[in-house]
């Protein structure tokens, strides 16, 4: 007799699937994530102002738009909520009052056991008016090889502005998966930031849907992947508003037999008149051995818009190291000084000094 009792808590699915599939061969048109999720787990948080409310809901009584849905796909997601509900993880509710402005960033800490399989549901309400900026961050919690994931949605209310950082240092052979989803209203303002540095497998990517009228969003992504680590990466931006505006900005570094994915897509329906989306990423391989994959895409039901897209991967230049031994730099070092500034030009935009920190102190660990 088959034991589906086992098999209950089991997340097997295509995820971060490309919205326009170009050639299979490539390998690049979806991932996919293979793991288990046996109960959820708790962050700790800075003291919250009364403006922000916090409380935990079932995940079966939790009404949002149908248009927040995360990036990694419909399946992945209702999988997700299944294994919620019957393992009873609730979801973190967290609700920015009307008219708040709050002046330095909330920041909520996870250090998932490496050895178990958890996850965490967080829903991010950010009331009328609103101002506001919440950190994640996932460190480090053992040697073990369990799995750690987050997804998070986000509505953002007319006239609202939400500054959203996630940063990585998990164990290196922890699978993690990172989902967000992101619902914007009119003249609204959101502002990503995802560092990954740690994790042996990681899935992640934000999926922003653009409703209203001159609502803006960035995405700022940073990544070291070295050893075996590997990040599938899969960013969606759909603009149906008018006067949408959209960046995406994505520096990397792989080294050894590192392997990286990466999917930006601008999404200009028609009526979004005037809309403007630029993507850029940029790639620093350090290692023969690394397998880099990168697809900008911009889709154009609109002809009265403005998009832009390019990918940039480069080696270390030569002539540049040469000049540095000249002065006194050796290889490893000015190798290191590249890495930093790599990652360091995505980690500024994180609103907390702490957490910024946290990742000096671990890029000069690697």
């Amino acid at each position: 007799m088959e034991n589906t009792e086992a098999k209950s808590n089991v997340i097997s699915a295509d995820v971060n699937r490309f919205p326009s599939v170009t050639w299979h061969h490539l390998h690049i048109n979806h991932g996919r994530f293979e793991g288990s999720i046996d109960g959820g787990i708790d962050f700790t948080s800075c003291t919250l102002p009364d403006s922000v409310r916090m409380k935990k809901i079932a995940v079966g009584e939790l009404k949002l738009p149908a248009q927040i849905g995360t990036q990694m796909g419909p399946d992945f997601d209702s999988s997700v909520e299944r294994i919620a509900a019957e393992r009873n993880i609730p979801v973190n509710f967290i609700s920015i009052g009307s008219g708040a402005s709050l002046s330095e960033a909330l920041t909520f800490t996870f250090r998932p056991d490496s050895s178990k399989k958890l996850a965490c549901e967080t829903v991010i309400f950010a009331e009328e008016g609103s101002s506001a900026s919440l950190v994640f961050e996932y460190l480090d919690g053992g040697n073990g090889s369990g799995v750690f994931g987050h997804r998070i949605r986000v509505y953002c209310a007319p006239h609202s502005s939400l500054n959203l950082s996630t940063v990585n240092l998990l164990g290196v052979n922890v699978h993690h998966y990172n989902g967000i989803g992101v619902l914007q209203e009119e003249e609204s303002n959101f502002e990503l930031t995802e560092i990954n540095l740690g994790a042996g497998d990681t899935v992640t990517g934000s999926m922003i849907v653009q409703k209203g009228y001159r609502a803006e969003s960035s995405v700022h992504t940073g990544y070291f992947m070295a050893g075996k680590q590997s990040v599938d990466e899969n960013y969606i931006v759909r603009q149906f508003g008018k006067e949408t505006k959209s960046a995406f900005n994505s520096n990397g570094v792989l080294d050894g037999n590192a392997r990286k994915a990466w999917r930006g897509t601008i999404d200009f329906p028609s009526g979004c008149v005037d809309a403007v989306g630029d993507e850029q990423e940029n790639v620093l391989l350090l290692s023969p051995d690394v397998v880099n994959k990168s697809l900008p895409v911009i889709l154009c039901g609109e002809e009265s818009v403005d998009g832009r897209h390019g990918s940039t991967i480069g080696k270390l230049n030569e002539s540049e190291l040469f000049y540095l031994e000249t002065r006194g730099i050796d290889r490893e070092i000015a190798r290191r000084m590249m890495i930093d500034s790599k990652i360091n030009s995505i980690a500024r935009n994180v609103p907390s000094e702490e957490t910024r920190k946290k990742i000096s102190e671990s890029l000069s660990s690697l």
